[in-house]
């Protein structure tokens, strides 16, 4: 009998035959163990609001709490170095990241760096701002790349902020975030840095003063929280401004009742990814080398956005299939039990070609004929095996 999820008018039946989930890169999923902890502590009160002083509030304050001194341990953050701010997600922190140096004095001389393969909520405030008279720069990658001396020769006296992601969502690409940051110190000390670090969490080991950044942004749904729940890491030093007016809540950075139930499950991801890591990471690189092993070998003709010798998210696989539309592919495969994507989540739907590839000089056809395949740590040889079939079978029919 096929699965019914959803109500109403919005209901979708799935199959119940196996299914092979490989696009952790748009939301990871379930880690083990994790529900069994969740399922309990929700039956316990982290639906009352943490900001009440009586007990049952209490409860709730010590699950976020809990939460944000979990996460600056993953992350590797000295006492006093730095705070995490939760947020609804790595949207939301790059939002607030991009704004804060031109919140208070918008003018034509303010100025801000970011690159032309950032994720489309870095892109969107960035081109909001150009809008109301901010200079904008947007550095194209140099021969698939971004280079150190790109962003250094693009600083001004008037650059406020520079934001490099640490690594590309689509391709898995990581740019040098931590070279980077050192040449800024440098150059210009007063510049803030910001890096979305959405897709690297809980894939490779890395610490806040590591990449020598400002701020960072983090997306909990994508290294195994609920979704809805992400955090905005801040320098210590600089001043609270809340992009979201209201309460005092997150030490006067965002208002609004925290989200206690998705922090607290955070907490939970951020733990255990942080006590696997290198294991994880391991079984992701294993697992995306046999199906590009198995997938190059049998069709040759496929070609890799990034090469071998490039450092990438080791979970991540992202090819152009000649002659293929790569959203039919996406179908194809979903209808055989596999799910794959052809791009960001938060770009699915739009009909254009993928902004990441155009930017990196690839023609609008290839960039339609571009698919991310992004596996988990937890799979099985049996789901790698029947995804590698099931791959091949679909790109062998649509040519």
């Amino acid at each position: 009998m096929p699965l019914r999820y959803g109500a109403g008018k919005h209901v979708v039946f799935i199959e119940s035959y196996m299914r092979v989930y490989l696009d952790n890169n748009a939301s990871y999923g379930k880690l083990p163990g994790i529900e069994a902890d969740l399922l309990e502590a929700l039956s316990h009160g982290p639906l009352y609001n943490p900001g009440s002083i009586h007990s049952d509030g209490q409860r709730a304050r010590a699950l976020v709490e809990g939460a944000r001194d979990i996460l600056e341990e993953l992350l590797g953050i000295a006492s006093g170095e730095a705070r995490v701010i939760f947020t609804s997600g790595a949207t939301e922190s790059n939002n607030q990241a991009i704004f804060l140096p031109f919140w208070r004095s918008l003018n034509r001389e303010a100025h801000l760096i970011t690159t032309a393969i950032e994720h489309p909520c870095i892109l969107e405030p960035a081109a909001r701002l150009k809008s109301l008279g901010v200079k904008v720069t947007k550095v194209l990658p140099e021969e698939g790349r971004i280079r150190v001396e790109q962003i250094i020769n693009a600083l001004t006296p008037d650059t406020k902020l520079v934001s490099v992601m640490l690594a590309n969502n689509e391709t898995g690409q990581l740019l040098p975030v931590r070279e980077i940051s050192a040449a800024i110190r440098e150059r210009a000390p007063k510049c803030l840095i910001h890096s979305d670090v959405a897709q690297v969490v809980g894939k490779i080991p890395f610490t806040f003063s590591d990449i020598g950044v400002d701020m960072v942004s983090i997306s909990g749904h994508k290294f195994g929280s609920l979704t809805g729940t992400g955090a905005l890491v801040v320098r210590d030093g600089i001043e609270p401004e809340s992009y979201i007016a209201g309460g005092a809540q997150e030490q006067r950075w965002r208002s609004g009742t925290e989200n206690t139930a998705g922090i607290y499950s955070m907490g939970l991801a951020a733990k255990y990814v942080h006590t696997h890591i290198n294991e994880r990471k391991c079984a992701m690189e294993k697992a995306r080398d046999y199906l590009k092993n198995e997938l190059l070998t049998k069709h040759p003709e496929l070609q890799q956005t990034t090469t071998d010798k490039e450092e990438t998210l080791p979970n991540t696989l992202h090819l152009l299939v000649p002659s293929v539309n790569a959203d039919d592919l996406v179908v194809a495969l979903d209808l055989e039990g596999v799910s794959i994507s052809s791009g960001s989540a938060c770009s699915s739907g739009k009909p254009l070609p993928s902004q990441v590839l155009l930017a990196m000089g690839y023609t609008e056809e290839q960039a339609r004929q571009a698919i991310r395949i992004s596996v988990s740590a937890e799979h099985s040889e049996t789901e790698l095996k029947f995804a590698a079939e099931k791959l091949c079978l679909c790109i062998e029919r649509m040519k």
